[in-house]
């Protein structure tokens, strides 16, 4: 399981969540990126694929 490292709606890094503090999402959102799960944004990919 990682994350995506979100920026304008694209994926630019991932992490693991190993590697994932509270204090690094903190600062991650406050520079305008956007964290979330490789899983769920696989599913709602495909999802919205049809």
């Amino acid at each position: 399981m990682r994350y995506n490292i979100k920026k304008f709606g694209k994926v630019i890094s991932h992490i693991s969540p190993d590697k994932m503090s509270p204090g690094l999402a903190k600062e991650l959102k406050s520079r305008g990126y956007r964290i979330s799960s490789a899983y769920l944004d696989q599913h709602h990919a495909a999802v919205a694929g049809g």
